[in-house]
């Protein structure tokens, strides 16, 4: 019997220790909760945020060594995160990154499974000033805080996936300098970018291998004076092309739609536009100014010329285009149509021509105002007779450099038709050697000599 009475007195002690340890541990979980509760809840006020914030943002500055402010926070438990004029400073007295209203819309349903949704990024005012040197970059000490240092032993852990829905941009900059490359450049100079005035919107994020969104009426400004007034498109970027379908592209003096594409071995290809960058483009109901081109290859510089395109198929360099079914305007009575190819642009003189043209129409006047303008002359002069012609149409082929070249094709024009086969040099004079026929020409107009009248042609030389 004591036996039994010892074994009984010890089960009720168990029993008694356990409950008091369940106890323990509900309080401890009430606590927590309530504690918990306490802590979101005081988070409701600006003072507890700001108060908070500006503890992390010292520590975070002695830490990277730097001078971090923040003026104000709010945060919404879950699903708002708003920061104004937030401040990034150096103690070289350069501002890395300064904002003056940063707004987040969170969704965080799925934080415990390392995702994070933002739903929509709105940024005014802010600069973003970002430098390239030899073995790394004025970010990589922020980039090292935050990232985890690597171990052997440790199993990886799963990766935090951020997922960033839409971006507005409101008047924002961007500086970016690469220290790797100092050459100088006319134009946009890819190794010392200033943009300014960034406003517009970016959404269907999808960030991979390769890159794809939607850009709506997004607009900027750099230093150089180029003017992006409109850019909306479907994006997909990748290492070695950028992609735009759906295309309004709107700069200082041209206007783009349909598609356009480049593609590169590197980015900094950019810095040799002219040889090393390919570009597609399909055009309708566009119009193209040479100075637009010139801020991205500054050799063109040399020469000017604007058209209007109807619709055109353009694939090469700018040094090597050819171009499909084109249907385009320019000057006051030129028209092309047809197929072409154009080999050695910007130098004019050893540009050669390859066009099967299906319409061209065009004018003396024209014709020295485009080449003069193509050849970076103050003035070319026509011979005097070719001015007799008035308003000229061609259908056939031409070949070779503006004043140096081969047709073979009809051309019709205010004196009469002509069947051409020749090779044809503009200097001074008019030189030709082939064969050019015509039933009904008004040849005594054509060479001042009004004696001559109608005159039926056909030569061989």
């Amino acid at each position: 019997m004591p036996r039994i009475t010892a074994i009984s007195k010890n089960n009720y002690l168990k029993d008694k220790s356990i409950k008091k340890l369940l106890k323990i541990a509900l309080w401890s979980l009430v606590s927590i909760f309530v504690l918990t509760v306490l802590l979101l809840f005081s988070l409701q006020f600006a003072a507890v945020q700001s108060y908070l914030t500006q503890r992390v943002a010292d520590f975070l500055g002695k830490e990277l060594q730097a001078k971090i402010t923040l003026e104000k926070v709010f945060f919404k438990p879950f699903s708002t995160l708003t920061l104004h004029n937030l401040a990034v400073v150096e103690t070289s007295g350069d501002t890395t990154l300064s904002v003056k209203e940063l707004h987040a819309s969170l969704n965080l349903r799925n934080f415990f499974n390392n995702k994070i949704t933002i739903e929509e990024l709105k940024l005014e005012e802010a600069l973003l000033n970002y430098e390239v040197y030899a073995d790394s970059t004025n970010l990589t000490k922020y980039i090292r805080l935050f990232s985890k240092p690597k171990t052997a032993k440790k199993k990886p852990s799963k990766k935090l996936e951020l997922k960033i829905d839409k971006i507005q941009f409101a008047n924002n900059k961007l500086r970016l300098i690469n220290h790797k490359y100092k050459y100088p450049r006319r134009g946009v100079n890819f190794a010392n970018l200033y943009i300014t005035e960034l406003s517009g919107t970016v959404d269907k994020i999808k960030i991979d291998s390769v890159k794809t969104a939607r850009i709506s009426k997004l607009t900027l400004k750099e230093r150089s004076g180029f003017s992006l007034k409109e850019l909306s498109s479907e994006l997909v970027l990748s290492d070695h092309k950028m992609e735009f379908s759906k295309l309004v592209l709107r700069t200082n003096r041209s206007q783009l739609r349909d598609y356009l594409a480049f593609e590169y071995n590197d980015i900094k290809d950019f810095g040799e536009f002219i040889d090393k960058v390919q570009v597609t483009l399909l055009l309708k109901n566009s119009s193209v100014d040479s100075r637009d081109i010139a801020f991205f290859a500054p050799d063109v510089e040399q020469i000017r010329f604007f058209t209007e395109i109807k619709r055109a198929q353009l694939k090469g360099t700018v040094k090597h285009i050819v171009a499909r079914d084109v249907d385009m305007t320019t000057a006051q009575h030129t028209r092309l149509s047809g197929n072409f190819r154009i080999i050695g642009l910007p130098n004019i003189n050893k540009t050669i021509f390859d066009f099967d043209i299906a319409q061209l129409s065009s004018t003396a006047p024209d014709i020295e105002l485009l080449v003069s303008q193509l050849s970076n002359a103050k003035t070319f002069n026509l011979p005097s007779a070719l001015h007799h012609l008035k308003n000229i149409h061609y259908q056939g082929l031409f070949k070779g450099h503006y004043n140096d070249f081969d047709v073979k094709g009809n051309l019709s024009t205010g004196l009469g038709s002509l069947q051409t086969d020749a090779h044809i040099r503009i200097d001074k004079e008019l030189a030709y050697d082939g064969s050019i026929k015509s039933n009904s020409f008004l040849l005594g107009d054509f060479v001042e000599q009004k004696f001559l009248g109608k005159t039926r042609i056909q030569s061989g030389i």
